[in-house]
């Protein structure tokens, strides 16, 4: 292990990392799920501009205000990341729609299977009713349900980073969704790629020394 941050192991490809639907790179920590109803779920996240090139960014914009089936929370390491909120109000002459995720289960290995996002025909209006800044040491939280996106404003190469979890503790599991175009039926997200972190890391480790 590493000092600092001894996310990786010396060999890159033992670490599971993954660069997810809103562009940041997403290394699991830890998992237990015994069932629906008990379920917790630690990432870390690293956002940084050369991970762009890894991802379709007019898709990810298209798809980027979402909801969680769980309460999630995250902390702010390094950097500095933007919460906006958002209101969902059903209207059948909205410009978005909600859509669901699907995920191709015929590929059960940790980051070599694709998902879609489908759209489930309810015709919504998207409201921002917030916008947060967070920096190092913060923390905030989004109750199961509701919508949002977080950006990365970090000064140093857009490089930011956190810790982020999932819990079932309030007991509340909800169908999440993601807003997109309400003229698009059907959208595949790519999530089939291994990103060694070890640069990303240890760059992170050296703002720390």
């Amino acid at each position: 292990m590493e000092n600092g941050f001894g996310i990786y192991s010396r060999n890159s490809k033992a670490t599971i990392s993954s660069i997810g639907s809103q562009g940041f790179l997403s290394i699991p920590l830890y998992k237990f799920d015994d069932d629906m109803k008990s379920f917790d779920f630690i990432r870390f996240h690293i956002w940084e501009n050369s991970l762009l090139e890894y991802i379709d960014t007019e898709i990810s914009e298209r798809f980027s205000i979402h909801s969680h089936s769980f309460l999630a929370q995250s902390w702010i390491i390094q950097g500095c990341v933007i919460n906006d909120r958002f209101e969902i109000k059903i209207n059948e002459n909205g410009e978005s729609s909600l859509f669901k995720i699907e995920y191709n289960k015929t590929l059960n290995k940790v980051n070599q299977h694709t998902s879609s996002a489908v759209n489930t025909g309810k015709i919504v209006d998207v409201i921002h009713t917030a916008e947060e800044r967070f920096k190092s040491g913060d923390s905030y939280i989004i109750k199961a349900g509701e919508y949002h996106k977080s950006i990365s404003k970090g000064k140093e190469n857009g490089l930011s980073s956190t810790f982020f979890s999932f819990t079932t503790q309030d007991e509340k599991v909800i169908q999440s969704y993601v807003t997109g175009p309400t003229k698009m039926n059907e959208s595949e997200i790519n999530r089939k790629m291994h990103i060694d972190p070890k640069k990303l890391i240890s760059k992170i480790n050296s703002n720390f020394k």
